[in-house]
C-alpha cells in the first residue's frame, strides 16, 4: 500500500511539474521585463494584430499562439544586451495554421526598441555568433530536422545567408 501511495504522489508531482512547462516560464519572464514586454506588445499591435479579410470578406486578425523563445544577446556590439523574442501567431478564424515569428529589439537607455522581425521556416533560435543569427529547423513543413538557417542584420534588416 505504501508503494502505491509513493507511486501516486510521484505521478502527481511529475504531472504538475510538466504542466509548468518552459513556454509558460518564458512568457512569465517576458512579462516580468516590463520595458521589453511593452515594446513587444506595441510590435504585436502595430504589426501582427492587424485586421484583414478572408476570401469571403469576413474580418479576422492574428493572435499570439505561443511565446516560446526569449534570448538576450548583443547584436550590435554596444555592450548592452538586446532581446530576441520568438512566438507563433495564428489567425483568429478557426484555422490550424501557425506562423513562427522572431522579433529583435535593441536596448537603448533602458528601453527596448523594435529593430526588425523575420519568419524563420519552422525553426527556432539556436545561437548568435560572429554577427550571425542561427536558427535550427524543427523538421516540419518540408524542412529537414536540424537544418541550420543563418541570418545577418544589415541596416536593421534580417538578410538570409542561406544559398537555397
Amino acid at each position: 500500500m505504501k508503494i502505491i501511495r509513493v507511486f501516486l504522489i510521484t505521478l502527481f508531482l511529475s504531472s504538475f511539474s510538466y504542466s509548468q512547462n518552459d513556454d509558460y516560464l518564458i512568457e512569465t519572464k517576458l512579462k516580468a521585463n516590463k520595458n521589453l514586454y511593452k515594446s513587444f506588445q506595441k510590435f504585436y499591435n502595430d504589426s501582427i494584430r492587424q485586421e484583414t479579410k478572408d476570401e469571403w470578406g469576413k474580418p479576422y486578425y492574428y493572435e499570439i499562439d505561443l511565446i516560446y523563445g526569449l534570448s538576450f544577446l548583443d547584436f550590435n556590439d554596444d555592450g548592452i544586451e538586446d532581446a530576441l523574442v520568438e512566438f507563433s501567431a495564428t489567425p483568429s478564424d478557426p484555422a490550424t495554421i501557425t506562423f513562427p515569428i522572431a522579433v529583435l529589439f535593441e536596448k537603448r537607455n533602458g528601453i527596448y526598441f523594435y529593430t526588425n522581425h523575420l519568419n524563420p521556416s519552422n525553426a527556432i533560435f539556436y545561437k548568435y555568433a560572429d554577427s550571425i543569427f542561427y536558427f535550427k529547423s524543427t523538421g516540419y513543413n518540408g524542412t529537414k530536422k536540424g537544418e541550420i538557417f543563418k541570418y545577418k542584420i544589415v541596416k536593421n534588416k534580417f538578410i538570409s545567408l542561406n544559398t537555397n
